[in-house]
């Protein structure tokens, strides 16, 4: 008895021992072996147990530490269990352990548990990192986007601008000699491989080509620069008329815009006249380039003439604003019925005549002056100048007719304009008559100073009142 309760004593360290030193079998044979010590399987035995426990108090403590250690132990192995690397040998021993320390426990289940939310647990963490990675991939989208969008934006504008730069670049400088230096190296180049025998007639073809192609290109470019700077060139209009020298002792009081239209048809014409020529020269070694230089001359003949119709077509422009402005201005000033308005901008020192109305006939006499000159003397000049550069397969009728275009143009502007100042005049005549009419006291050049119809219409109906105020009185006494 006393050797077996010694033992019992000794089973809480034995098996704290056993199991730090990992010999769980060991530490579960001796729990087995407590358990049989103080726990006898047969009933007497078990009384008699029982009844010597109540006699040493000692050994309940015991008995508690030991099942302290195991419980401490089942713990330590339900924590094993949640080991993501457990190996499976491993699992299996503690699911034999477990087993055999609380049969009725269910270890497996235990452990399917613990798997299961240890799945969760990964699932839920990598569905959180995967919506916060899609989260960081669309808002990674969204800015390469935008980035795209102003990149191509950028892409575009800085186009835009390129082209617009070598646009302008090459608009300004198309009179510089570039293009000219060009061809004639070209030129004296084809002169030079057909002196050699040794020179590939292919080759010699292939130059021929390019030079006939990029000759044709500089004189439509030329074309195409006459028209859009005779555009240019008209909004500079100065309203100041030329001397007599600066317009060639022409009858016609022009302003500066009608020569610089054609100091533009010059330059572009005098080049297209020389590139033509060289192209002529072509046509005695080639017979199949004369079709394309009639193309060309034909090209050059209306670029000519639609420059004219087109600086035609912005005369006829200013004399319609001119025209809109006068009746902007007259629209205006009427106040009550009466023409305090046109008084003010008529009535001057200098015989009822304001400046901004003055003004406005000074603009209109020099749009039509610039049409005459035009019809009259710049269209013929330039046209007899340049006629050669086209006419070599048109007949009179058709040199005629392109002439009778352009006089026809300028004769109907020029009685359009007309009509536009003799309106004008002759409503500056009805309002200075109305003035003359209706208000007194104004000077008229070396004229008196006259009384207006308006003040001897007063004295009038003052005469009037008065007779009719002594009628009725007598009309009074006869009745009496």
């Amino acid at each position: 008895m006393l050797q077996r309760f010694r033992t019992l004593f000794n089973l809480p360290s034995i098996i704290r021992g056993s199991i730090a030193k990992g010999e769980y079998d060991l530490a579960v044979r001796e729990y087995r072996k407590a358990k049989s010590i103080v726990l006898p399987s047969h009933a007497q035995s078990f009384a008699y147990a029982k009844l010597f426990l109540l006699e040493v108090g000692i050994l309940k403590r015991v008995l508690e530490e030991v099942e302290k250690v195991m419980q401490e132990f089942r713990m330590m192995l339900f924590k094993s269990m949640e080991d993501p690397e457990l190996d499976l040998a491993d699992l299996e021993n503690i699911v034999r352990l477990l087993l055999e320390l609380e049969p009725s426990s269910d270890p497996v289940w235990r452990y399917l548990n613990i798997q299961n939310r240890r799945i969760k647990s990964l699932l839920e963490k990598c569905t959180s990192n995967h919506e916060a990675q899609m989260e960081m991939l669309h808002n990674k989208i969204r800015d390469r986007s935008k980035s795209d969008a102003r990149w191509r934006q950028l892409q575009e504008d800085s186009t835009k601008l390129v082209q617009s730069t070598f646009r302008d670049f090459d608009e300004s400088n198309i009179l510089r000699s570039f293009m000219n230096d060009a061809i004639v190296e070209i030129a004296k180049t084809c002169q030079a491989l057909e002196g050699k025998e040794s020179a590939p007639p292919a080759a010699v073809r292939a130059l021929h080509g390019l030079y006939f192609d990029i000759t044709k290109i500089y004189i439509l470019r030329l074309c195409t620069w006459m028209r859009a700077t005779t555009k240019e060139i008209s909004p500079d209009e100065m309203w100041s008329p030329l001397t007599t020298l600066e317009r060639n002792k022409s009858p016609y009081t022009i302003s500066c815009l009608p020569l610089v239209f054609q100091s533009t048809i010059i330059s572009a014409m005098d080049r297209i006249d020389n590139l033509i020529e060289s192209l002529k020269n072509e046509t005695i070694k080639y017979q199949h380039v004369s079709e394309h230089i009639q193309e060309i001359q034909e090209s050059v003949r209306l670029a000519f003439l639609n420059s004219f119709l087109g600086f035609a077509g912005y005369l006829e422009r200013i004399g319609s604003e001119l025209s809109q402005w006068r009746s902007n201005k007259e629209n205006n000033p009427l106040q009550n019925g009466y023409l305090h308005n046109i008084e003010k901008e008529l009535s001057t020192s200098d015989g009822g005549c304001a400046a901004p109305l003055s003004d406005f006939h000074r603009k209109l006499l020099i749009v039509l002056s610039n049409i005459g000159y035009c019809k009259d003397e710049l269209s013929h000049g330039l046209y007899c100048r340049y006629k050669h550069v086209w006419l070599q397969h048109r007949d009179d009728d058709e040199q005629n007719a392109d002439m009778r275009d352009l006089v026809t143009s300028f004769s109907a502007l020029e009685e359009k304009v007309l009509g536009q100042y003799t309106c004008a005049k002759s409503d500056l005549i009805r309002d200075a008559a109305q003035i003359y009419l209706f208000g007194s006291g104004i000077q008229w050049g070396g004229a008196p100073t006259v009384k207006g119809i308006r003040d001897a219409t007063v004295d009038l109906l003052h005469i009037l009142v008065g007779v009719h105020a002594e009628v009725q009185q007598c009309s009074c006494y006869i009745c009496l």
